[in-house]
């Protein structure tokens, strides 16, 4: 498949708590992720984009986020997909 696919995601804290993204990054070569910042220190947006030419089947990979949150300093995303 050579066409590609575009979705958001949004990274924020309930508790209001300040706190920065460091890094994202993909765990597949079919998938591309970047963050934007929506709100300084408060809410951000994770856009994640197919590569292709992308193999037939089921896609599978993982986003993985870094911040400066003590307690939460990775998070990681699953992201699946169907190509037919």
């Amino acid at each position: 498949e050579n066409s590609t696919v575009t979705r958001t995601a949004a990274v924020g804290l309930y508790t209001g708590q300040a706190f920065t993204l460091k890094n994202v990054e993909s765990s597949a070569p079919y998938l591309t992720a970047q963050s934007e910042v929506v709100e300084e220190g408060q809410a951000y947006r994770i856009i994640v984009t197919t590569v292709p030419p992308l193999p037939k089947g089921v896609l599978r990979g993982s986003i993985r986020i870094t911040t400066d949150i003590p307690d939460n300093s990775s998070i990681g995303l699953t992201i699946t997909g169907q190509v037919n």
